[in-house]
């Protein structure tokens, strides 16, 4: 269930021109079947709905409904090419044409996007286990800065703001517990956790006593150690960027300026 929420997002991303358009040079799909499919992405609209109200519709130009027989079907199509236009240009080249900025931005997007994925479900692995995601965040940090695969590289990690594997699996376990104690996560997630107190969910939370890698065990765990000013804060904008300060300096050592 918490890996579902990571893919939804994902399902978000996909561009219905870029869709259509692999559908007809990479797969070969024209006339009238062709046209089903525009007919199922064109012009759909979204709006809010409270009670008797709703805002205006907007046209959405991203993403393939969640729940239907289609969308797992066109998400798989839509990035099923991604790997063959990676493999068709060398990388560094690709650094070198794009400049640092804008190669930061790309790997972002379609490499440590892909990192975190599902990555909640993740917590309580031995460190063996997340060594080849950290690999993977190395490799590419390296690309970004330009250094040669055995340069050190968790300086490069600090020069890119980029929190380690570990560090983005308790990113994702607290923002979860911080969303769920102000009352805007699924109702599944929010029945794993169990405050202490009625008063006031945000302090702390009671961790079950068994399964040390469970959610319900975990999650309570990371929130408790956070601290108070942390957990108590006002906004999730806020809340994630107190929280990423925070593992920033614990992951790397750093000391935290007041």
């Amino acid at each position: 269930m918490l890996a579902l929420i990571d893919l939804s997002a994902a399902f978000d991303s996909v561009d219905h021109r870029i869709v259509l358009r692999r559908l007809g040079i990479s797969y070969g799909l024209d006339g009238v079947v062709l046209q089903w499919f525009v007919s199922y992405l064109d012009h759909r609209t979204q709006f809010v709905r409270c009670r008797d109200s709703k805002s205006t519709p907007a046209m959405v130009d991203f993403g393939v409904p969640h729940e239907s027989v289609l969308g797992p079907l066109l998400f798989l199509l839509y990035t099923a090419y991604l790997k063959t236009v990676i493999q068709s240009y060398d990388p560094q080249q690709i650094r070198r044409l794009l400049g640092r900025d804008v190669t930061a931005k790309l790997v972002s997007a379609f490499v440590i996007s892909r990192l975190d994925y599902g990555n909640a479900v993740l917590a309580g692995l031995p460190q063996s286990t997340i060594a080849p995601l950290q690999r993977v965040q190395n490799a590419a940090a390296c690309l970004v800065l330009g250094l040669r695969p055995r340069d050190h590289v968790t300086a490069a990690l600090i020069d890119l703001h980029w929190l380690p594997a570990a560090a983005r699996i308790e990113y994702k376990l607290c923002t979860l517990v911080y969303q769920s104690v102000t009352g805007n996560a699924p109702e599944y997630i929010t029945d794993m956790l169990q405050p202490v107190s009625d008063l006031d969910r945000s302090t702390q939370l009671r961790s079950a006593s068994k399964g040390e890698r469970a959610f319900r065990v975990a999650a309570p765990r990371l929130w408790n150690e956070l601290p108070p000013d942390i957990r108590k804060s006002s906004t999730l904008a806020t809340f994630k960027k107190h929280l990423k300060t925070y593992l920033f300096c614990k992951h790397y050592g750093l000391v935290l300026e007041q």
